[in-house]
This record gives structure tokens, C-alpha cells and sequence, in this order.
């Protein structure tokens, strides 16, 4: 049984529930569901021993991007279907050392939205014009409307940034824990619906 991963607000922010991007530990049985977690198998077997869920919609617009970057075909090559790029509807193998880098990008991005939500580097990290898209309670015609300029979303977006730092800092604290609880793993994998 999943179960929804909410740690403790920070004094900087509140959301209420409707904002919040779920993420779900273990499998939440629904098949548009992307699972990241450690695998006890090789590069090509999927065994997961601990995982958590996320809708495949805000795992393509918030964390597709930055996993496609860090995909190596080399650890994906040995799989029941071999990839030479990030597969949304297979299975992707990371080595930890490779997570340990995406999740220090990630908190890079957590304090650049915190401290300096106008900088340059958050567009290099993760594509805004993507990642509003995962906003809950923006307007969809302002969320998907590719012709309205970036700069003119952002005053829409950057008053709900805290949607985008507790989704972040929901997903960074996870993974690292399991990493830290599976030592001896090798291997992390995004595995598609």
C-alpha cells in the first residue's frame, strides 16, 4: 500500500493540500505512475526494493529533463529493451555516484527558487515553461499556452514557487534516504508506466 509522503511545512512557506505534487512511497497502483527507487538487481533487472511513485505527467515536466541529461546508454544497454536515451515508458539505470549529482543540482535549484528565483542557472537545471505545467491551481490556458512568453508565466508562477521547493525538497529527502539505507546497491532506476 502507497503511501503520500508529507514532511514538515517550513515556517517559509504553507501549502494547502490542492498545491501539493504527490508523491506516494512504495507502488501506488496506478499504471500512469513513474517509480524511482533502488533496485537489488543488476543493470537490466528491476527489483525494487524500496521505491516511490509519482504521476507520470509531473515526473515528465518537473524530474524527465534532468534524468535524460545524466542517462549513460552504457548501464541500459543489458535491459530487456536496450536504450541509447532517457525511455519514459522503459526502465532507466543510474549508478548512485550518478543520483548523488542529480539530487545536489536538485537542492541548488531548492535554494536558487528560495533565494533567487530570477536566476539564469534555474532555467539550465530544469525548464520552467515544463515545470509550470505540474502547477495545480495555475491556469491550464497560462500553463500550456506556448506562444505567452516565459517571463510573462513567471508572474504566475514565482508567488506559488513553494509548490516547486516542496515538491523538490519532498523528492531530494526521499531519494537520499533510500540511497543511505541501501549502501551496498548499485544501481537506482526510473522505470515508466
Amino acid at each position: 500500500m502507497a503511501n503520500k509522503i508529507n514532511m514538515p511545512e517550513s515556517d517559509d512557506y504553507i501549502l494547502i493540500d490542492e498545491d501539493r505534487i504527490p508523491i506516494y512511497t512504495g507502488e501506488y497502483d496506478d499504471h500512469s505512475y513513474m517509480w524511482y527507487g533502488i533496485s537489488d538487481g543488476n543493470s537490466g533487472e528491476v527489483n525494487f526494493k524500496v521505491h516511490i511513485s509519482i504521476d507520470e505527467d509531473d515526473s515528465d515536466f518537473l524530474l524527465e529533463d534532468i534524468f535524460a541529461r545524466y542517462f549513460d546508454a552504457k548501464y541500459n544497454q543489458d535491459t530487456y529493451m536496450p536504450a541509447d536515451e532517457f525511455e519514459h515508458w522503459g526502465d532507466n539505470f543510474y549508478p548512485l555516484s550518478v543520483v548523488k549529482q542529480i539530487l545536489q543540482e536538485l537542492e541548488e535549484l531548492v535554494m536558487l527558487l528560495e533565494g533567487n528565483p530570477h536566476s539564469s542557472r534555474i532555467h539550465e537545471i530544469i525548464d520552467l515553461n515544463r515545470a509550470i505545467k505540474a502547477y495545480r491551481n495555475i491556469s491550464l490556458r497560462i500553463c500550456f499556452d506556448d506562444t505567452m512568453p516565459l517571463e510573462e508565466k513567471l508572474i504566475y508562477m514565482l508567488p506559488k514557487k513553494a509548490v516547486l521547493i516542496d515538491f523538490y525538497s519532498r523528492f531530494i529527502h526521499y531519494v537520499r534516504k533510500m540511497i543511505d539505507e541501501n549502501k551496498n546497491a548499485e544501481f537506482f532506476v526510473v522505470s515508466g508506466p
